[in-house]
């Protein structure tokens, strides 16, 4: 239901942050910005929007970054939880087994209403199942250049 974009966030680089095996990516953050700037021009506030991020790590920069009240969960607490628009952070640029495991991808992907925005490396997505077909099949390609 509803439009599906995803943005090829270019000069996208997933980092360890510290000893954890958890993954930040600043440049996929700064495209997320981007994205909530122009969703606030178009009307919609924090209430509208839920995040949903692969890492926990990525999670915890996307609340420092984003303005207060915005809704950022990982892929596992947002079960059972939908918004008008979600935005879904990727982070990674080298799939594994983890972002790959289609129960987590089909819980990422299906809790929008209106709008489905995924950001990401398309060199990543586009080379792992189920990211290659879904996003084949079913979004329209923008990119995203800092």
């Amino acid at each position: 239901s509803g439009r599906c974009v995803f943005l090829d966030v270019l000069q996208s680089k997933a980092t360890q942050e510290g000893t954890s095996k958890s993954l930040i990516n600043d440049a996929e953050i700064g495209a997320l910005e981007s994205v909530v700037r122009k969703l606030r021009r178009r009307g919609f506030d924090h209430k509208d929007v839920k995040v949903i991020a692969f890492y926990e790590a990525q999670r915890k920069l996307a609340k420092a970054t984003l303005p207060e009240g915005f809704e950022i969960f990982t892929v596992d607490s947002a079960q059972g939880r939908e918004k008008e628009i979600v935005i879904v952070l990727t982070t990674t640029n080298s799939p594994g087994s983890f972002f790959t495991d289609e129960k987590r991808v089909n819980v990422a992907l299906s809790r929008h209403k209106e709008a489905l925005i995924v950001l990401g490396s398309s060199k990543a997505l586009m080379n792992a199942e189920p990211w290659q077909s879904v996003l084949h099949n079913y979004f329209f390609h923008l990119t995203y250049k800092k």
